[in-house]
């Protein structure tokens, strides 16, 4: 698995409920169009939450359940394991999707689950490379989505989450109030990661992947 080591096409928007419902298999699309390699059986993707929770040496998460007031929200919300649309929650992880969604609905009841994080990316929580490589870039979206509690909890937040210099924030893009003032527009970075067999190529240890000593990547 490569990480590149510099955020690319620094413009990729998302927007209001469709941006939350596709966020991730956009990026996902985007990426295993421009990395994708058939010869070498290598896919792109576009790097999520789960690749930085794979190297965390501390920190941890605090899930909670919130019944806003306002009860619209995108889509998508309805298959998610952090979503309730009256009819029990979903299974679809944060950075899971294999169709695209379209449209929002209203619930006669909606309930979220709020999965707060309490680290930072630093050197002393987490592996070297990683924090070097996600400090050095631009603001790079994650292919992950996530919601949150607003206005006291009467109301949720959906977004798709984002790396910014070494931290991992989130961005709102709808909410359940469904009003125009509160459906929003962002432009960030990509950040792709190519998954490579090792069937397939040679890895030479020449370096450690960081910036200027970088690993040699040979076809078999």
């Amino acid at each position: 698995t490569l990480i590149s080591e510099k955020s690319v096409h620094n413009g990729f928007y998302l927007e209001s409920y469709n941006g939350y419902n596709n966020g991730v298999l956009l990026l996902n699309n985007a990426c295993k169009a421009m990395y994708s390699n058939g010869n070498l059986e290598a896919t792109g993707r576009s790097l999520k939450i789960e690749d930085i929770e794979s190297v965390s040496s501390y920190g941890g998460t605090s899930n909670q359940e919130y019944t806003p007031s306002w009860t619209n929200y995108p889509n998508i919300f309805a298959q998610e394991a952090g979503g309730n649309v009256g009819s029990g929650y979903g299974s679809l992880g944060r950075s899971e999707q294999s169709s695209y969604v379209t449209g929002y609905s209203q619930a006669s009841t909606l309930k979220g689950i709020y999965t707060y994080y309490y680290y930072q990316i630093s050197s002393s929580y987490m592996n070297q490379k990683c924090v070097t490589l996600l400090h050095r870039c631009p603001t790079s979206w994650l292919g992950a989505r996530c919601g949150s509690p607003s206005g006291g909890g009467t109301w949720f937040s959906f977004s798709v989450v984002f790396v910014e210099g070494g931290a991992v924030n989130a961005d709102k893009l709808y909410d359940s109030t469904n009003e125009i003032n509160d459906t929003h527009s962002t432009s960030y970075a990509v950040r792709p990661v190519v998954e490579i067999d090792l069937s397939k190529v040679s890895v030479g240890a020449t370096g450690d992947g960081s910036s200027g000593n970088a690993y040699s990547v040979t076809a078999k």
